[in-house]
């Protein structure tokens, strides 16, 4: 009995390697590759221009399907493209009825990109809280770590011990400010690869937010008004480097996009009315007259134009088919009724994902395996009630079962 039990977790085993291997050794031979658009507006002809890769080629179309040249794409657009312009000395003396300011273009130029994955990896509950003035060029890593329970507690990354002393300092200042512990959402840049240390943003247990910096060694903490209906569902910072116009991204539980300015800590709304935050990339590109907006999903892409006032100015949209809804796509979701993956798009963290059972391709191959199975034991002369299990499997996982069994046949005694 035991050799027929460690046999059936062989065959199982098997199957799901299976799983993983075939669709991956299919992917790699029958792979289509999708080049997605880029969108942008020129406020020159009030028209988004979209780049994309046709051919080998990079192809530029206005919306109305003229193509451009690269050249004139720069023209078009002399705000994103200025250094081009000025190293080829096409950049003109006027623009829009303003004498042309390279530093002021240079310096009002940001790219902000947040992935959907960053809304599932997990949260590990110690973050980093960098010195604002520490007196030193760039930014430097402290020798501790915080937490946040009943309060604020540092600890010391060689020593693994509490710092007392500042964990009572700190959480003295933010009782006072009255944050209400324990924390639900924290937010920061913890890497050193930053012009600036904007410390980090908190929500209390009562869903206020705050503004928490260590200066000089000393808390700086404040209480952030926001609307008493609002939310917060996600808070992403930004380094913006030159134009530090804004600290953060604010989401809410509705999904509407705020951007959190840096002068008063005012909120002001993107108009975007159908951003998903956990299922579409976000990219903000900011030039001295515009805000160009994009979401992209799985098979399509949203565009906005936005003043500097965040007022919309246009938009655009273009969807393309996904791969399951290709011929090679088609013909995968008939050979493999499901796979098994340990990786996905929307997130950095390894996870194994069983996903399939879509449409009902996959119901006649398994029937055809099935059959070839039945066959292959009459014509062996097996015993169709000592197969059961095998056929079983087979019927459920189809390809996949049919090996592992044909691999490790089921022997009789």
């Amino acid at each position: 009995m035991l050799h027929k039990i460690s046999r059936y977790l062989i065959v199982i085993v098997t199957v799901f390697v299976l799983s993983n291997v075939l669709p991956h050794i299919y992917n790699t031979l029958f792979d289509v590759r999708i080049d997605l658009p880029f969108v942008s507006y020129s406020i020159i002809n009030e028209d988004f221009i979209i780049s994309r890769r046709e051919n080998g080629e990079t192809v530029y179309t206005d919306t109305k399907g003229n193509f451009l040249e690269r050249h004139t794409v720069d023209e078009l657009q002399p705000y994103l493209f200025h250094y081009q312009l000025t190293n080829d000395g096409r950049m003109p003396d006027t623009l829009m009825g303003e004498k042309t300011d390279l530093t002021a273009i240079a310096q009002e130029f940001f790219y902000n990109n947040i992935e959907s994955y960053m809304y599932t990896r997990p949260d590990y509950g110690l973050y980093i809280l960098f010195e604002s003035q520490s007196g030193r060029m760039g930014v430097e890593y402290p020798e501790d770590f915080f937490r946040l329970g009943k309060g604020i507690e540092f600890i010391n990354c060689h020593t693994n011990k509490v710092n007392k002393e500042k964990s009572r300092v700190f959480t003295q200042a933010m009782a006072e400010a009255g944050f209400a512990f324990p924390a639900q959402k924290v937010a920061g840049i913890p890497f050193d690869f930053k012009s600036i240390d904007d410390g980090n943003f908190l929500t209390d247990s009562n869903g206020e937010l705050y503004h928490l910096k260590m200066v000089k060694g000393e808390p700086y903490f404040v209480k952030i008004a926001i609307p008493q209906d609002m939310v917060i569902k996600h808070i992403d910072c930004v380094d913006n480097r030159n134009y530090r116009e804004f600290l953060a991204y604010i989401i809410t539980e509705n999904n509407k996009l705020f951007i959190l300015k840096t002068d008063d800590y005012s909120l002001t709304e993107l108009p975007i009315p159908d951003y998903i935050p956990e299922k579409q990339r976000f990219t903000l590109i900011g030039d001295y007259k515009t805000r160009h907006v994009s979401l992209t999903g799985n098979d399509y892409l949203k565009a906005y134009a936005i003043d500097k006032n965040y007022n919309l100015i246009d938009s655009y949209s273009e969807s393309w088919p996904v791969k399951e809804d290709m011929i090679q796509g088609k013909v995968a979701g008939i050979l493999f009724p499901f796979t098994l993956n340990f990786w996905a798009r929307d997130t950095q963290f390894l996870k194994i994902w069983l996903s399939g059972y879509k449409g009902y391709g996959w119901i006649l191959l398994n029937v055809f395996f099935v059959g070839l199975f039945v066959f292959l034991c009459i014509r062996n002369k097996k015993t169709f009630k000592n197969n059961i299990i095998d056929l079983i499997l087979v019927a459920l996982s189809g390809i996949f079962g049919f090996l592992a069994v044909t691999i490790f046949p089921n022997k009789e005694y």
